[in-house]
């Protein structure tokens, strides 16, 4: 493999920065290696290409489950920084807090918070 040093980033015009393979930006991709190729290039120069590896690592809390008589939703599965909102069918209320995050704390995945419950309202 050839590779030839050049800066782009002294010069004073735009560089236009190109993908030609790979996950397009904005695209959600799930764990897994994807190899990525780049052109760049500024004005009607020559084109310059390089190549990489994107190792993607999805960081995930515990399943999460609805109280019984309740539902529980949360916004991106159990994935960090999701965040989880639980309610109680008519005639319960909940135990707990409302919501929890999935949180890293020392490179442990957990929940802000245990699990709510629903209590029924007539005991």
């Amino acid at each position: 493999m050839h590779t030839k040093k050049i800066s782009l980033a002294r010069r004073r015009r735009p560089i236009n920065v190109a993908i030609t393979a790979g996950p397009r930006p904005g695209t959600r991709i799930p764990g897994g290696n994807y190899p990525i190729e780049l052109a760049v290039w500024v004005a009607d120069q020559h084109v310059h290409s390089c190549q990489y590896t994107l190792d993607v690592i999805v960081k995930k809390c515990k399943d999460v489950f609805p109280p019984s008589d309740g539902s529980v939703h949360c916004s991106y599965g159990t994935i960090w920084g999701s965040k989880c909102n639980f309610s109680c069918s008519a005639g319960y209320e909940l135990l707990g807090h409302h919501s929890i995050i999935c949180e890293e704390h020392s490179n442990e995945m957990s929940w802000s918070s245990s699990f709510p419950k629903c209590k029924s309202k007539l005991n």
